[in-house]
């Protein structure tokens, strides 16, 4: 065989692998061509460039392939948190809710009612609210009544504006004031 033809077959398959290069080789030269400027060579050696151009273009798909997959999973994983994230956010916001909610009832529960909440929280009371129709009265007419005391005495304080105070007789005293206009 020609040393040049053998030179051509040996170009052809230099780019298989180490593992069929052989068989490969021993194909081409069955064929039995006669020279180097055989135009089956031609063919061949463009099957050959056309091959490693396309090799060469799926070379950057590849590379794109594999950048887009790691993306995609940091993508994922960032996804992933901000799933949790919105999780935990929810169980906070509700509870918070909650809280407010209920602080919000007993507050009002402790305006309406504050000796019955007192009692039911356990709270010394400090003095219980007694509604009556007389005191009422007074407070309309301008007149505004106190407990004062100390160790020994307790007194009671009419604020308002007095006209005159009446003989006291029996522990009663009568106590006029001017209504309010």
């Amino acid at each position: 065989m020609n040393s040049d033809l053998e030179q051509e077959i040996e170009s052809l398959v230099g780019d298989l692998p180490e593992g069929e290069q052989k068989s490969a080789g021993d194909i081409l030269r069955a064929c039995q061509f006669q020279d180097a400027g055989d135009p089956v060579f031609g063919l061949l050696r463009f099957l050959q460039l056309r091959a490693k151009s396309q090799a060469a273009s799926e070379r950057p798909l590849a590379a794109g392939l594999a950048r887009l997959a790691e993306e995609m999973d940091s993508r994922l994983w960032e996804t992933r948190r901000l799933q949790w994230g919105f999780f935990a956010g929810c169980v906070c916001g509700a509870f918070l809710l909650g809280c407010l909610l209920a602080g919000g009832l007993f507050f009002h529960a402790a305006r309406v009612h504050p000796v019955e909440m007192s009692n039911y929280l356990g709270l010394p009371g400090q003095y219980e609210l007694v509604h009556d129709a007389r005191l009422a009265r007074l407070q309309n007419w301008g007149v505004e009544l106190y407990v004062e005391e100390d160790e020994s005495h307790v007194g009671v304080v009419l604020e308002g504006n007095l006209l005159t105070c009446g003989p006291a007789t029996n522990g009663q005293a009568v106590v006029i004031f001017r209504k309010r206009q």
